[in-house]
């Protein structure tokens, strides 16, 4: 509804429009972590930043472990532990900055 005072404004702020718009709430933060290291990965998040572990497996085809950072969590994936780090892997390759 246009301001009367005002025709440019709006009565009611825009987030009460968006809303009204079914606009879609974000209820979690993840971030995916590739490490071509895990067990470097492991040490620095969980030693270094001291971040609390949630949740962790390890499987024949991957390792994982989800971090609670704040309101976002943080999960990082790792090569399986019968695998050499530094062997490539065309199927598992680490993105992101060197840790």
């Amino acid at each position: 509804m246009v301001n009367a005072l005002h025709p440019g404004r709006l009565d009611r702020p825009i987030q009460a429009l968006i809303k009204e718009r079914n606009a879609m709430e974000i209820r979690q933060f993840r971030v995916v972590i590739r490490s071509s290291n895990f067990e470097h990965a492991m040490k620095f998040y969980a030693g270094a930043l001291a971040l609390p572990q949630i949740e962790s497996w390890n499987r024949e085809d991957e390792r994982g472990a989800v971090f609670q950072a704040g309101a976002a969590l943080l999960e990082v994936l790792g090569p399986p532990a019968s695998e050499d780090p530094r062997d490539s892997d065309e199927r598992f390759v680490g993105q992101g900055p060197l840790i």
